[in-house]
């Protein structure tokens, strides 16, 4: 299906398609990371059978030649659960 989609848009002369966001990648990476960062960067790592995040960014790099860092805010306080959450709502939202 991507494959007719991507040959479709190379005759229409359209450049790039966003396959959305593959949250959680590279997050809690940094030496300076807090605690629920790092738990973060372990559910990407090691929980799929919850949702598979890894699985997903896998997935999109084979077709991605360009990515582009988005960045999320939230307060230290904040339950990591909650942002990811989030994350995914906002990942799975139809654009009109």
């Amino acid at each position: 299906l991507f494959i007719h989609l991507f040959e479709y848009m190379k005759t229409e002369n359209i450049h790039y398609f966003n396959l959305g966001m593959a949250p959680l990648a590279n997050v809690g990476q940094s030496r300076k990371s807090f605690i629920q960062e790092r738990i973060a960067a372990l559910i990407y790592e090691f929980g799929s059978e919850i949702y598979s995040f890894q699985g997903l960014r896998e997935y999109k790099e084979k077709f991605a030649s360009k990515w582009q860092p988005r960045y999320t805010l939230y307060s230290k306080s904040s339950w990591i659960v909650y942002v990811m959450i989030a994350l995914l709502i906002v990942d799975q939202k139809n654009i009109d």
